[in-house]
């Protein structure tokens, strides 16, 4: 576990580079935005997520349960419908401010309960500061229909404040 641990910053600084160089940006270069989408992105993808929003992030959702926690770093994000292994993501800051869209590239596809996964958009709760909203997409169409494949709350538990949802039973 240990050496895990020492290896995690190097490999973290290698994807970071693969980002930063645009290893990932070819295969959106041919993607079009779609017109008339209920989710409105800014123009321009952020360079990593804020700070408030990584760490690891346990389910409380019954919804999402199967999926386990979620770690979510700066320029990539660990879950299990991903694999074991950290996975690229790009982010994009909503354009009326609810929240980040974090669109999963690179390989192995993400797969929830056995359909592909293409976005989460991630916010905190405007209920409990400790809590994160996630939607699930599972393609650019169902994202630009604002159709959720999954929809559910993660907490993150070393949230001094503690969460409040945890006492709801799951949802």
């Amino acid at each position: 576990m240990k050496a895990r641990r020492l290896l995690w910053p190097a490999v973290m600084g290698l994807l970071a580079a693969a980002l930063a160089q645009g290893t990932w940006a070819a295969a959106d270069a041919d993607a079009s935005p779609p017109q008339a989408a209920p989710v409105q992105t800014a123009p321009a993808a952020a360079e990593s997520l804020p700070a408030a929003l990584q760490g690891e992030w346990e389910p409380v959702s019954r919804a999402l349960e199967s999926a386990g926690n979620l770690t979510l770093q700066t320029q990539s994000l660990i879950w299990l419908p991903c694999g074991a292994a950290a996975h690229a993501m790009q982010l994009q800051e909503q354009a009326d401010g609810t929240g980040h869209l974090l669109k999963l590239v690179g390989q192995p596809a993400c797969q929830l309960d056995g359909t592909p996964v293409s976005h989460l958009r991630v916010q905190r709760s405007a209920k409990q500061a400790c809590d994160l909203e996630v939607a699930v997409f599972a393609s650019d169409k169902q994202l630009a229909k604002g159709e959720r494949l999954a929809w559910g709350v993660y907490t993150q538990a070393s949230c001094p404040e503690g969460s409040a949802s945890g006492a709801a039973g799951g949802r």
